[in-house]
């Protein structure tokens, strides 16, 4: 290739993550309805047009921000969990790389997911969250051996749905808190998962987590 085409692919390649990150902010902010590709044109500083060559359409430049986000979440919460840390500091730290990459809550996703796209690109959508948000808590609870461990009844599946309902919550305010507030709702929330609200027996006050 001549030293004009590297060029040329050099600047193709710049102006598609560009698109890609700055349709990324704006989906995770506003969600995909309210994102038109007008807004993500005019902050990347291209045409329509222009982004049309690398993009058909907005649904295709959402799935592309959701694959890239969804890797990119799944290898920081597997190196999490090849840490070998304590139960209550890998949910601090998966917590954390959570609410670090997504500005808006998962349920949006999830809410896109049911009424903007077909039935095969919801099937593909929901195939990279269970992957990557459900499988990684699913795989954290499956490896704790001793105390605190799941009630009999609570399946390691329904543990890690319950955590994420929870994490989404803190999503929807987090931009309201300073890191300090931030970090002591987190440890209240993980607090209250593994030991409940009541003080019994099976409670082990010396282990839960300092706020």
């Amino acid at each position: 290739m001549t030293e004009k085409g590297n060029s040329r692919k050099k600047d193709w390649e710049r102006t598609h993550q560009t698109i890609l990150a700055v349709a990324s902010s704006l989906f995770m902010e506003k969600g995909y309805r309210l994102t038109s590709t007008r807004e993500i044109a005019k902050k990347c500083d291209i045409t329509q047009p222009n982004l049309y060559h690398h993009f058909s359409n907005k649904k295709e430049i959402y799935l592309a921000v959701i694959e890239a986000l969804t890797k990119e979440v799944k290898t920081a919460l597997l190196t999490i969990l090849n840490k070998g840390l304590t139960l209550e500091n890998s949910l601090r730290e998966m917590i954390d790389i959570l609410l670090e990459k997504h500005p808006t809550n998962l349920f949006k996703m999830l809410q896109d997911m049911s009424n903007e796209l077909d039935t095969s690109e919801q099937k593909l959508m929901y195939l990279w969250f269970h992957e990557t948000y459900i499988s990684s808590f699913i795989q954290l609870f499956a490896q704790v051996k001793t105390s605190p461990k799941l009630k009999q009844r609570v399946s390691d599946e329904q543990a890690a749905s319950f955590l994420l309902y929870n994490v989404s919550a803190l999503m929807e305010v987090q931009q309201t808190y300073q890191k300090k507030q931030s970090q002591q709702k987190i440890n209240e929330m993980i607090d209250m998962m593994l030991y409940g609200l009541y003080q019994t027996s099976e409670n082990h006050e010396s282990e839960r987590v300092n706020p």
